[in-house]
């Protein structure tokens, strides 16, 4: 970053400096990195449960009759093999072989797609596939990292959480890599 440049946010910043959260330059973010200690936090990760925000993240939406041609041109796993409410991990590779980003592609209708990028690399990422779309009829893609706060839960406790702040709505039988859209704690 130059001098002057301020550092983004995540939409949950506030309430990260409620916590008392201690706070880096992570990639242009300013990202909460501790609360109490590594050994306590790691403890409550280990034995309850843990939420990360990474809300940095990008989120890229591909959506329309055209959204799985486009997915499985640009994503080095078959997008086609990816039911409604399942996710995969995949690569996306430029025309040389080399690797533009990791990303999570989650399938949320027949003809709705949404990746997840890395956060260093959201603008280009965009940029990169919204130039293949050209190629595909009937597809829209669109940037929508700014609509997004993304948390990462985790430990042994993650699911019954989730259960209770989504009311049963399924979280808790998610299989690995499965997706659903709902409400945790009267949030979409």
């Amino acid at each position: 970053m130059s001098p002057g440049d301020s550092l983004r946010r995540t939409p949950l910043y506030e309430l990260h400096l409620e916590a008392a959260a201690r706070f880096t330059d992570f990639g242009g973010w300013e990202m909460p990195v501790q609360y109490e200690g590594v050994i306590a936090e790691r403890r409550a990760v280990r034995e309850g449960v843990g939420l990360f925000d990474v809300s940095h993240m990008g989120e890229i939406e591909v959506r329309g009759p055209g959204a799985l041609a486009l997915c499985r041109r640009v994503a080095t796993n078959d997008a086609a093999l990816l039911e409604v409410g399942r996710a995969q991990y995949t690569l996306w590779c430029a025309e040389d072989g080399g690797i533009i980003d990791d990303t999570i592609l989650y399938r949320l209708g027949p003809e709705r797609f949404l990746f997840c990028v890395n956060a260093g690399n959201t603008a280009s990422c965009v940029e990169w596939i919204r130039a293949h779309a050209a190629q595909h009829r009937d597809v829209e893609v669109r940037d929508e990292s700014a609509a997004f706060a993304l948390i990462a839960v985790q430990g042994p406790r993650a699911a019954s959480l989730l259960g209770e702040l989504s009311g049963g709505a399924g979280c808790t039988a998610l299989p690995r890599f499965g997706c659903l859209e709902t409400a945790l704690a009267g949030c979409d």
